[in-house]
């Protein structure tokens, strides 16, 4: 059932950073670290869902980074894909602007904790913008909220706009590099949004969140519930609930959309906010570009975004 207008989550204020990004520390001996040469040799392929990580050495990238390895991914595979700029004059061989493995000179350590099965060094000499979007066999895409170097431009309201529009996959957006234990889902029923809640559902780290609350935002000031968004609401607890997610918290309210969704993400203190990159209706106005990049640049939280028009992996 959906609660009533106004109705907000349990107050659970910020939370400090995870165990795990303080054991991150320069001062913290790297004892759960391993790096996993990208060259070494299986007889057996691998195969598996697959995340993959937009490396451009920043910051932000570190914090993507941190984000990745607190969560559990048993049996998908990494990508750490980074670029370079290709020099002026002649073109380059196919060879080099083509997406290609290869062993960087200083890798990342990868948490043990994780559990991925396999962990791959990607690169090329082209624009990231074209290397992060062409078509691949990511699952999930993680890009840091802002970038330096070759992604410098992968800041929010640029380069990063082009990748939600036109990555292969659902894109996470990292804020910050925390376990994801509560989660707020904006929905209104589309397509879009239909498909980012499938995409939360086959998280294989779903098991760890403790809180999750799913958010219909109606712009009609009436005294009864919107009909169409309490349906989309209870269709997104339903799918939640069926990929084995506890006890979903249904919400309706009614106002500026952009702006509930971040309210009632800083009154639970998400780490996770879960929407569509457009949206029909009540959500319209977050389509990538306009309010969701508002929210993607205003939100102390990381979002998970979904486009439709990506066909779901399996």
């Amino acid at each position: 059932m959906v609660a009533g207008f106004g109705q907000r989550g349990r107050p659970l204020g910020r939370r400090a950073l995870g165990d795990r990004e303080r054991a991150a520390s320069p001062a913290t001996p790297a004892r759960n670290l391993q790096t996993r040469p990208a060259s070494r040799r299986r007889e057996v392929p691998v195969t598996g869902p697959v995340v993959r990580f937009g490396e451009d050495g920043s910051k932000h990238a570190d914090l993507a980074w941190l984000w990745i390895n607190s969560q559990q991914w048993p049996r998908w595979r990494l990508d750490v894909v980074s670029c370079a700029t290709p020099p002026l004059g002649l073109p380059l061989p196919p060879e080099r602007t083509r997406v290609h493995a290869w062993e960087p000179p200083a890798p990342r350590p990868c948490f043990s904790e994780p559990g991925f099965a396999e962990v791959r060094h990607l690169h090329a000499e082209a624009d990231p913008r074209i290397v992060l979007t062409e078509p691949s066999d990511a699952s999930l895409l993680v890009i840091g909220a802002k970038g330096e170097g070759t992604l410098k431009r992968l800041h929010l309201g640029s380069t990063a706009e082009y990748v939600l529009r036109h990555a292969p996959a659902p894109v996470v957006v990292v804020k910050k590099a925390t376990t994801v234990r509560s989660v707020l889902v904006a929905t209104d029923g589309s397509a879009h949004a239909q498909r980012a809640v499938a995409t939360l559902a086959e998280m294989p780290w779903t098991a760890q969140i403790e809180e999750l609350v799913v958010l219909g935002v109606s712009r009609t000031r009436s005294h009864g519930e919107d009909p169409a968004i309490a349906a989309a609401v209870d269709h997104a607890v339903d799918t939640l609930a069926a990929a084995d997610l506890d006890k979903p918290i249904a919400m309706v309210t009614h106002g500026h959309v952009a702006q509930a969704v971040l309210d009632h993400a800083d009154e639970i203190g998400a780490d996770l906010i879960v929407l569509g990159t457009r949206g029909l209706g009540v959500l319209r106005g977050l389509w990538v570009g306009s309010t969701a990049n508002g929210v993607v640049r205003t939100a102390a939280s990381s979002l998970l975004l979904a486009s439709a028009s990506r066909p779901p992996h399996g």
